[in-house]
């Protein structure tokens, strides 16, 4: 966090009919910001709309804390673990992990520095129809259907396989189910080239069948405390710049792992306040050339497909694979990703008001 956004982790804005959270990932995932988010939006709708408005389901000023909401795993005793290495973000043992398409080393179109986020909406109903037929989730689905786009694209890796790194929720397996800190990890989901000509039953229950091995118990204890350890050491360096320099090959490592990235915390839940959303856009910066946040608000799914791309072409192949599926989208936004200037608003703001 620099100057660019007054070295702040967390800030709030608004613009036309919009309300935007934007947050430093280390201090709370996707889990807690839709608490946040969930206030935020009852008090603006309260005083906005409805005095009335019922607050079932949401943190106000009067709700009581639980003290298992501050407990941090790191502080908890470390459980006796048998040695497992981890590949990064995830709880998959590198020994294990089939070879990868890295579409960072052999894109089949220009690579740009340039986050590109494009926004797409499909009717929430018409996906738990297709999820509930084949018997998945909404995660497994899209996760599948990303493979799929870029199998098609990379049709001569026989050896390698599309893979989404899949985030998934730590709380509880760790023990500290009602915790507020941040703890996601990852689930990798291959989809190989015997998989590839099975019937969609078939691919949804072997990546069901892979979740299930990587997030137990054992695993994610595992990783965690290798996490732990590898922040730990990252802590001990004695300047900023040598550890950005520990640092400067995670984009490229992680790509060696994992083909995308995909993310669903769940449906958003927003209350009463949901009448009045329209749409929930989310949007991070990922290792990954293609990432993939998903919500689920007001009878929509929402789709944020951010690529570093400079054509449509993997988008274009996921958003067939949906209509392959009867599923029908519609794109309600576009714009390049960028860091809020809040520093240099704040400083026009104050400027006007003088």
């Amino acid at each position: 966090m620099d100057s660019e956004v007054n070295h702040h982790l967390l800030s709030f804005a608004w613009w036309d009919d919009c309300i935007a959270l934007d947050f430093f990932h280390a201090i709370m995932d996707g889990e807690t910001a839709y608490r946040v988010l969930r206030t935020l939006l009852y008090e603006y709708c309260r005083r906005r709309y409805d005095s009335g408005l019922s607050a079932d389901g949401v943190w106000t000023a009067d709700s009581p804390v639980n003290d298992d909401e501050w407990t941090d795993p790191a502080t908890m005793p470390r459980p006796e673990l048998q040695t497992l290495q981890t590949a990064p973000n995830s709880q998959q043992s590198p020994a294990v992990t089939p070879n990868v398409v890295n579409i960072a080393i052999d894109p089949i179109a220009p690579i740009t520095d340039r986050h590109d986020v494009v926004h797409i909406v499909t009717d929430e109903a018409l996906m738990m129809d297709v999820v509930h037929a084949c018997h998945g989730t909404p995660a497994v689905l899209l996760s599948l259907l990303l493979n799929k786009a870029v199998a098609r694209l990379h049709p001569d890796h026989d050896e390698a396989a599309p893979t989404v790194v899949l985030a998934a929720n730590l709380r509880k397996a760790l023990g500290t189910p009602l915790s507020h800190h941040s703890l996601v990890g990852g689930v990798m989901l291959p989809l190989s080239r015997e998989m590839r000509d099975a019937d969609i039953g078939t691919q949804i229950a072997e990546m069901r069948r892979m979740i299930a091995r990587q997030t137990a118990p054992e695993r994610i204890q595992a990783y965690f405390w290798q996490t732990f350890e590898r922040m730990n050491m990252l802590e001990q360096m004695p300047t900023l710049e040598a550890r950005h320099q520990a640092m400067s090959q995670v984009n490229t490592i992680s790509r060696q792992y994992a083909s995308t990235s995909l993310s669903y915390v769940g449906k958003a839940n927003m209350g009463a306040a949901e009448q009045y959303v329209r749409e929930l856009r989310t949007e991070s910066c990922t290792p990954y050339l293609i990432s993939l946040q998903v919500a689920a608000v007001g009878g929509s799914f929402c789709l944020s497909f951010m690529q570093q791309f400079t054509t449509d072409v993997y988008l274009d192949a996921f958003l067939d694979e949906m209509r392959q599926l009867g599923l029908t989208c519609e794109i309600t936004g576009r714009h390049p990703m960028e860091t809020p200037p809040i520093a240099a608003f704040r400083a026009a703001t104050f400027s006007a008001q003088l």
